[in-house]
């Protein structure tokens, strides 16, 4: 499991995506930075990229709620409690467009999110289970 945030190039995230294409319990989604203009943007497009509904995400006002979601990922298990992916992995292209004005920097959230995965799910989640939460920001 690979967890964190990490710049790379597109030649990098090309040979990256080969290799996750064989993993079939990673989600991989990508998004564009260049869509992300305010935090209702960031919520709704980061959460729906990461599997959670639309109308869930568009219900999200603040980072907080939003982090809060991001360590739970609820909306990512199967109707009968079933974890649907081990790792996921968020790819936003164009990360130096992302206009976002909120009390947590967008990359601080999403790194704490990543380390949240990788080192605490299994203290503070019943039944908490390690997941891969990596996001790639290319250049």
């Amino acid at each position: 499991m690979i967890n964190g945030i990490f710049d790379i190039t597109e030649a990098d995230y090309g040979s990256i995506r080969a290799s996750l294409a064989t993993e079939s319990d990673t989600r991989v989604s990508e998004i564009d930075g260049r869509l992300i203009t305010d935090p209702p943007s960031f919520y709704t497009l980061i959460g729906t990229a990461l599997g959670a509904p639309q109308g869930d995400m568009t219900q999200v006002t603040n980072a907080d709620w939003f982090y809060d979601e991001l360590t739970t990922l609820c909306w990512s298990d199967d109707p009968n409690g079933l974890r649907r992916h081990q790792q996921y992995v968020l790819v936003i292209r164009h990360p130096d467009s992302v206009s976002l004005d909120t009390r947590w920097n967008w990359k601080t959230l999403l790194q704490h999110a990543a380390e949240f995965w990788r080192d605490e799910a299994e203290q503070y989640v019943v039944n908490g289970q390690r997941r891969g939460f990596a996001v790639y920001l290319v250049r």
